[in-house]
């Protein structure tokens, strides 16, 4: 995930900080998520956990306190405690997105099933949208998660959903009803209220080019993740489908040579889509993904 110089960069600064609160923003979940012990996505920090072993080691036996990690990608709410055996190595708070798709599974089932199984998770809601505050004083670090009613107008309306804090000193969430409010004795312009509302300015028109980019395609497939990258054998394709279709994927190699191309009806959802890449040379390769016959998006890999 880090890389050895990235890595010990990184360990040290944790070390040399002289910050009461150690805060990591950062990309993917760092706390596990199991079912019946088995890791459910690893492209989070449950597919490195060696490297992630190593820190958690070096935050906890070297009593480093108030390490809190923020983190974002896996588009659903969650408030955790990081656990390193029987103990815990800090807290986590992960934020909504903000209209892409989360996982839900349902009346809150999900969630239930998931804290059932993962007791160092204290709350997660996997089909929301919305925000996290996180609200940093003295005594506690907080996260408060506020949810809109619509992602389809721009003068939603935004609700507090969930509040969760850590004393100074402790690696233990506990929920509270009393949210955060910026204070005017550290803030001289106070941010407005979130969601604010922004007036957006006309851009000029620019001259229509042939062809669509394919940023500017419509997507109903979004790539959650493509690993492993640089991949040896199986490469895989964690995507969510927003509507049942048909699907193209193909990889081309650097000459523009197809060495794979596939077509399939897929249905809505999330799913795991893996390519035996035993046979492909070594190099540079490039996935396209086609949505009834129009390239909705590309990756690249290499193969080692």
């Amino acid at each position: 995930m880090l890389g050895t110089a990235q890595k010990d960069w990184f360990l040290n600064e944790l070390s040399t900080s002289t910050a009461i609160y150690k805060l990591v923003a950062q990309q993917v979940m760092m706390a596990p998520l199991t079912a019946f012990g088995i890791p459910v996505n690893m492209d989070q920090w449950d597919g490195y956990p060696t490297e992630r072993s190593q820190i958690l080691n070096h935050v906890f036996y070297n009593g480093i306190q108030n390490f809190v990690v923020l983190t974002g990608d896996i588009h659903t709410a969650w408030a955790m405690e990081i656990p390193i055996g029987a103990s815990r190595a800090g807290v986590e708070f992960v934020t909504p997105s903000v209209t892409s798709p989360g996982m839900d599974l349902g009346s809150g089932v999900g969630e239930s099933v998931i804290m059932a199984a993962n007791s160092h998770i204290k709350w997660c809601n996997l089909n929301k949208k919305g925000y996290m505050i996180v609200d940093v004083n003295q005594n506690r670090v907080q996260s408060d998660w506020y949810f809109v009613n619509t992602i389809d107008a721009s003068d939603a309306t935004a609700v507090w959903a969930k509040s969760y804090y850590a004393n100074q000193g402790s690696t233990q969430l506990q929920a509270t009803n009393t949210i955060a409010f910026a204070r005017p004795d550290i803030f001289s312009d106070v941010p407005q209220h979130c969601p604010r509302v922004v007036e957006e300015e006309e851009e000029p028109e620019e001259p229509e080019e042939p062809g669509l980019a394919l940023e500017e395609i419509q997507k109903d497939i979004i790539v959650i993740g493509m690993y492993p990258n640089p991949v040896s054998t199986i490469l895989n394709i964690h995507f969510s489908n927003l509507e049942t279709d048909e699907m193209t994927m193909e990889i081309l190699d650097e000459t523009g040579r197809n060495v794979f191309k596939e077509t399939f009806i897929c249905q809505q959802g999330s799913w795991i889509k893996q390519i035996n890449t035993t046979d492909f040379l070594t190099g540079k390769y490039t996935l396209f993904i086609h949505d009834e016959g129009n390239p909705v998006l590309k990756r690249n890999f290499v193969k080692y």
